[in-house]
Formats: structure tokens, sequence, C-alpha cells
């Protein structure tokens, strides 16, 4: 089994225990890039921390219908790579549909 914890601009990186949500069993850190067109303003932080301390690593975009697709899909991977999410080892992204 796979255990994964999920995180946004909701949490702070510094105030997580990272060390001991891996030692409870969390293998993967899902990392929300984007909202809508706009990105998370802690995305390259969780990655680095969650790096760090052994997570393999995935993301999602949480998309928004009233935000055209491509605009979002544009933003996604222009957060991608800010945060220095893609390396060959992470997690396919995903894609969050709420609203």
């Amino acid at each position: 089994m796979l255990y994964a914890i999920d995180v946004s601009h909701h949490q702070s990186p510094r105030a997580l225990d990272w060390a001991g949500m891996r030692q409870a069993g969390s293998d993967l850190c899902i990392v929300r890039l984007t909202y809508g067109t706009r990105a998370d303003e802690r995305a390259k932080e969780h990655i680095a921390r969650a790096r760090d301390n052994g997570f393999a690593i995935g993301a999602y975009a949480f998309a928004r219908t009233v935000e055209p697709v491509l605009d979002q899909f544009h933003a996604f991977w222009a957060a991608a790579a800010a945060a220095d999410y893609g390396r060959p080892e992470d997690v396919i992204p995903a894609l969050d549909m709420e609203d």
C-alpha cells in the first residue's frame, strides 16, 4: 500500500513535520502547483523539503472551470519548471477539478 500526503499553500512548509510523516509511513508527497492559472507560491519549498526527506514527488493542478483550459495547462508547466517538478523519478501529474 502507498500512503501519500497532499500539500498546498494552505500548509506552511516550515511548520510540517516532514521527517515524522515519513516515519509514520507516508511515501509520496503530492504538491499543488497551480490553482487555475495562478502558481502556488509554496510549491517550490514543499517539493524541496519533501525531496530532502525522501518522499516521492507528485504534483497536481487545481483546474477551474471559469478559466481557459489552455491557459491553465501552460501555467501548470511553467509552475512545474519553477518548482523543480518533472524529474524522471517524479510521479505523473494529476488534475483536480472541483468547481
